[in-house]
């Protein structure tokens, strides 16, 4: 076995897999099984099993089983890898250094780190101590605000009373100046340090694990200073990677499922949808969302009971906000979130709608919430004027290339209706320059990650569609075929074959062929006999494909179907050249049976 297999096998054995999911729901033990009600989809009546000799857990319910690192990835929302490392620290083995796609950090490294975010952690303490122990501004603009003390526990909410108070108590605790101003705590100006966030309601930014990342501030006294300030970027807070009250979200999730989400773009406006009852809300700390974070959302939507991955845009109303929400939408559906924008009135933000108007006012904008396409149709609207010829032929123009990049000539059809009403031009001429447009899209290259909301037809969509389907081993993966033959692909069927074999491991090894640690283990080990790193990046990419609502049997026979047209077109391509040459009429018996085929399987 590789140090890698090894490592997974050692990994398993020194962790209690009965012990891990207690944590999470009580199991009552029946003979050798141990029973409980599923906490991945929360269900009432117990068909969740643990086996405490195998070590692995099963759900009749939602059908999901595997060992500890499957069902720590599932509960967390986190990737293998990072199972992996959790249940590492815990059982107190050394990682391998092939243990991560990544480069794991050294030790010195993590102890920085460490060192850090005990700063922060320390300086949450004392700033949410300072909040409630005494009458101040901090607590006045939250009772204002209608914000209790259920909403401050939660979020660790604080108060920064003024530009040394906090240094001063750190230094107590042995902690220096310098690591302080490391952490984006304090400012220097010569020789003289000062607190970020003197005078404001502070509030911490927590990562997905429960870690104090940084701080956000908003000023309380109306002097010449930025309402809001945030924490600088630091080794341990980047903006652009971590969703405010992510945390709080998942700690929802495992308590009672996540139907879907609502994004808005500040700390103050997620506090303020927590507070009004809405707990499924996160931040995206003031900026356009990145790939990072909608990763990491649509891990937080990946469950049993949320299959459709919905989330909800609700950035201001005013033309940043727009701008930011426009911007964030793609990168969302690319992710394969199916996605909604919830339009704010008169230019307000969350925060204001919920204290001008209530909560009701704000369920119902989420009941009317505007599909993605629709919502960048009416934005793209406003630029033209169309109420002259040429700003309706720009529009038409402008609004049909965008659809053009859903690939679907379905729902490009149902919204080419749309434009015809705004622009009066007949739906035939509409079509027919969508035609033109989606014919001008550059194809799709070999091996490029397919967005899963989009049921495309290509044939490398097809391939990659068939083979991420096996490793996630969907019951709607019929191999009745012979998959080997259809990729027509020398380094495809390469991959196909580790798949299996990978596959194959995860059962000899107690698994029930699922991709789950075994596989992993087998799959480095093949970095040993003659697979290439290659092979192992394009396994790793298909396995990181989410499959969601409408990945199913019928989207499966499509794809296998058009691997078999493949071969018939390049099978009869051969036929007529080689009739070209030769003249054989025997040739066209056979052109004409290949082309009998492709009508039936079309």
């Amino acid at each position: 076995m590789s140090e890698f297999s090894n490592f997974i096998s050692n990994l398993l054995a020194k962790t209690d897999i009965v012990s891990l999911i207690s944590r999470y729901v009580s199991l009552q033990k029946k003979g050798g099984t141990h029973w409980g009600c599923c906490p991945l989809h929360h269900e009432k009546t117990p068909s969740f099993t643990v086996s405490d000799s195998k070590q692995l857990f099963y759900c009749f319910g939602c059908q999901t089983g595997g060992n500890a690192i499957t069902f720590l990835s599932k509960i967390e929302s986190i990737e293998s890898i990072e199972a992996i490392k959790m249940l590492a620290e815990s059982a107190n083995i050394k990682l391998p250094e092939r243990a991560t796609l990544e480069t794991i950090d050294s030790s010195e490294n993590k102890r920085r780190q460490e060192a850090l975010k005990k700063i922060l952690r320390e300086a949450a303490i004392y700033y949410n101590n300072n909040l409630v122990s005494s009458d101040n501004l901090a607590k006045k603009y939250l009772e204002n605000r209608k914000i209790g003390q259920n909403i401050v526990t939660k979020f660790g909410l604080g108060y920064s009373k003024d530009f040394s108070s906090v240094i001063e108590h750190l230094e107590k605790l042995g902690l220096s100046k310098q690591d302080m101003k490391y952490a984006g705590l304090l400012g220097q100006k010569a020789d003289k340090y000062y607190d970020n966030f003197a005078y404001r309601l502070v509030v911490p930014i927590i990562d997905d694990k429960g870690a104090v990342r940084g701080f956000g501030g908003r000023i309380l006294k109306d002097e010449d200073f930025a309402k809001y300030k945030n924490s600088p970027q630091t080794d341990i807070f980047d903006k652009s990677e971590i969703l405010f009250a992510a945390n709080l979200v998942k700690k929802r999730k495992q308590r009672e499922g996540l139907p879907y989400v609502i994004i808005v773009e500040g700390y103050m406006d997620a506090i303020a949808l927590h507070n009004a009852g809405f707990d499924m809300t996160i931040a995206s700390m003031g900026t356009a969302l990145t790939t990072r974070q909608a990763k990491e959302i649509k891990l937080l939507l990946t469950s049993q009971d949320s299959k459709n991955f919905s989330c909800y845009i609700s950035f201001d109303g005013d033309v940043s906000g727009q701008k930011a929400t426009l911007k964030s939408l793609d990168i969302l559906a690319a992710a394969g979130l199916s996605v909604k924008v919830i339009s704010l009135p008169d230019k307000l933000d969350p925060d204001d709608v919920i204290n001008k108007h209530g909560k009701d006012y704000y369920q119902d904008l989420i009941k009317n919430a505007t599909e993605l396409t629709i919502y960048k149709l009416q934005t793209l609207k406003k630029d033209y004027d169309l109420n002259t010829f040429e700003g309706k032929a720009a529009y038409a123009s402008a609004a049909i290339n965008s659809l053009s990049r859903l690939g679907d000539k379905t729902k490009i059809n149902a919204y080419l209706e749309l434009i015809q009403k705004d622009t009066g031009y007949p739906l035939q001429v509409l079509r027919k320059q969508a035609e033109i447009f989606i014919q001008e899209e550059t194809p799709v290259p070999a091996y490029h990650y397919i967005n899963p909301n989009a049921v495309n037809k290509s044939l490398n969509d097809a391939k990659e569609f068939i083979l991420s389907s096996i490793i996630a081993a969907q019951p709607y993966a019929n191999t009745s075929d012979d998959i080997f033959l259809l990729l027509d692909d020398v380094d495809l069927q390469r991959v196909y074959c580790l798949i299996n074999d990978c596959l194959k491991a995860d059962i000899e090894s107690g698994g029930i062929g699922q991709w789950g640690a075994n596989a992993w283990g087998a799959l480095h080990q093949a970095l040993e006999n003659n697979y290439s790193q290659q092979d192992i990046d394009t396994i790793t990419r298909l396995a990181s494909y989410q499959h969601i609502a409408g990945d199913d049997a019928e989207k499966f026979n499509k794809s296998i179907k058009v691997l078999k047209v493949n071969l018939i077109d390049k099978e009869e391509k051969k036929l007529k050249e080689e009739y070209d040459k030769t003249k054989d009429l025997n040739l066209l018996t056979q052109i004409k049976s290949l082309t009998q085929k492709r009508h039936e399987l079309k």
